[in-house]
């Protein structure tokens, strides 16, 4: 369940429908992009509403060993993160129907304190700084490379 400290956030209410149907079972889609080398392997969330960007996270990651989860949407991100604790997250800037300052900021809101990657194709300096504020640990620019995410993920995952 949401805590209260993100109904105080005063959302969208498209983001607070899990929250409505508090102990209903809330059926999240997540794609399952890479299992993981271990049981021990460290869970990386990535939401972007493009299959293609999907694809190239995983073939940046898939053979580094890390479990690759990936939802398109912030309300699947918010649903999933009430039975998982994501050891990192990749979020993109452009998520359907939501703003992804929102979703940085709900994130931290329910505890979680995981580095959040950022992806974008600009950003002014005013706006890097007001998501490093909400909680965002570093950025990835558009086009995206597999040496780039590569190198920022393995810059915030041990």
């Amino acid at each position: 369940m949401l805590s209260a400290d993100i109904k105080s956030l005063n959302l969208p209410k498209e983001l607070l429908k899990a929250e409505d149907k508090a102990g209903a079972h809330v059926a999240v889609e997540v794609e399952i992009l890479s299992p993981g080398s271990s049981p021990e392997a460290k869970t990386v969330l990535i939401i972007n509403k493009m299959t293609m960007f999907m694809n190239s996270f995983k073939n940046a990651l898939g053979d580094k060993g890390h479990k690759l989860i990936g939802v398109t949407t912030a309300e699947s991100a918010i649903g999933y993160l009430k039975t998982a604790k994501p050891d990192m997250f990749i979020i993109d800037e452009d998520l359907p129907g939501t703003d992804c300052y929102v979703l940085i900021k709900i994130i931290r809101a329910t505890g979680q304190l995981a580095p959040i990657i950022f992806t974008t194709s600009k950003i002014k300096k005013d706006k890097m700084a007001k998501f490093i504020e909400a909680g965002v640990a570093d950025f990835i620019m558009k086009p995206i490379t597999p040496a780039d995410v590569q190198k920022k993920v393995s810059k915030h995952l041990p």
